[in-house]
């Protein structure tokens, strides 16, 4: 008898272990399940799961996973949308959580940080420079509501950029439950500059002009107010001098003039075909006398094969003006004026070179530049405006060409510019 209870033991033990061990493995699926969110369905015929209600709860979890996975889906449809939006618009774009990760960030958001990239998920300490912007985030990633504002973001040493910013809370928080603020950036580096030229040059014209209104205003009143004691002599010298700061008056606004007319959006030049040897000799013959009087030799060295180009002729003439007028008002102790001509490929290379007191090297990569004097006294005194040069180079952009300057201390200066060949078929007949 205890043999066959002993048996029957022994049955009955490695039939109930058998059960745990099928019970723990169908449990290990359920965990699995829940763990991975991925559904993993059973036999709807196996008895074990239907006797213990682990095909019901197996269900759940599958339906719970089910939904989990729609749920992701719709989130990557969700950021792909937002992504392919973003991507599309040329400002920078930053989609930031509550935890100051970037969430979204579009390719002008890491060319406006002077990256590559804004990575995924980064810290916003990590993909956003300026002490300023940060703080306009942080503030409002807490609720605040504020205005757009603008800031300097440094990206070198030497180089920084304007941004103009403004962000809000996106009215639905993400699938996942996390609260978004979205911000906008858009560079204005080159409105900021725009606007510190017109700055500049609002405060350089009022110098100008202050300077010889005053002398006029001077001397005129003393005319007015001491009439009876002056003799015939002082009043013609301050007539005189009336009469020059006049002129001087009327040469910068005629040169203001010019500028505008070549910086307008509108303005067109009077282009033909001209002979460019015509051009320059008749410029140099009209300033010889003036050469002549003041000791200095007049040498041309034309040798450019295209002689038609095509120009404004007036336009060029100017050109050759001015650049004969700073020679003549500032190349202190020069004895010779030599204008160069040489082809260089499908351009002619135009240089009007002196062997005067030279410019300084710190002045040179500013000499075009508006109102720009090496020499500030002597440069009023000569009656200079400050502008020639500016309408050089002006005028030369508008013809395809560009200007420069080398110089040296005593070693006289060249200004060189350049010119296009037109091609063949835009010549006329």
């Amino acid at each position: 008898m205890w043999p066959a209870l002993a048996a029957l033991f022994a049955v009955t033990a490695a039939f109930l272990a058998m059960r745990l061990w099928q019970l723990r493995s169908r449990l290990r699926d359920l965990a699995d399940t829940a763990e991975s969110r991925t559904p993993n369905f059973l036999d709807s015929g196996d008895a074990l799961a239907q006797r213990y209600h682990l095909a019901r709860l197996q269900r759940a979890l599958d339906e719970l996973a089910s939904a989990h996975a729609q749920l992701e889906r719709q989130e990557r449809g969700y950021f792909a949308q937002l992504e392919a939006t973003f991507a599309n618009i040329t400002e920078a774009v930053l989609l930031v959580d509550a935890a100051q990760r970037v969430v979204l960030a579009n390719a002008a958001a890491g060319e406006m940080f002077g990256a590559e990239k804004v990575a995924t998920g980064a810290r916003l300490e990590a993909a956003v420079r300026g002490a300023g912007l940060m703080e306009y985030i942080y503030r409002t990633l807490r609720g605040e509501s504020i205005p757009r504002a603008e800031f300097e973001l440094p990206l070198t040493r030497d180089q920084k950029r304007w941004v103009e910013v403004s962000g809000a809370p996106l009215a639905a928080a993400a699938p996942d439950g996390r609260k978004l603020c979205l911000f906008v950036l858009h560079d204005i580096t080159r409105l900021k500059s725009l606007e510190n030229v017109r700055k500049d040059f609002v405060a350089n014209v009022s110098h100008e002009l202050r300077t010889p209104l005053t002398v006029i205003k001077g001397f005129a009143e003393a005319l007015v107010e001491d009439d009876e004691r002056l003799t015939r002599e002082e009043r013609l010298r301050f007539v005189d001098k009336i009469r020059r700061q006049t002129l001087r008056l009327v040469a910068l606004v005629n040169d203001l003039l010019a500028l505008s007319r070549l910086e307008s959006e509108h303005h067109r030049l009077d282009l033909r075909m001209q002979s460019l040897r015509a051009i320059i000799e008749e410029t140099t013959a009209e300033y010889a006398e003036r050469f002549r009087e003041a000791g200095v030799a007049l040498e041309l060295d034309l040798r450019h094969q295209d002689d038609m180009l095509r120009l404004d002729a007036l336009k060029i003439s100017q050109v050759f003006q001015n650049l004969f007028d700073n020679c003549l008002r500032y190349a202190k102790g020069f004895t010779r004026v030599r204008v160069l001509t040489r082809q260089e490929d499908e351009r002619v290379r135009v240089t009007i070179e002196d062997n005067g007191c030279g410019i300084p090297a710190a002045d040179v990569p500013h000499i075009f530049e508006r109102f720009y004097r090496v020499d500030k006294g002597r440069s009023r005194e000569s009656g200079g405006t400050g502008l020639g040069l500016s309408i050089v180079r002006h005028s030369i952009l508008l013809h395809g060409g560009e200007a420069l300057c080398e110089s040296e201390e005593k070693g006289g200066t060249r200004i060189h510019f350049t010119l296009p060949v037109p091609a063949k078929d835009d010549f006329e007949v």
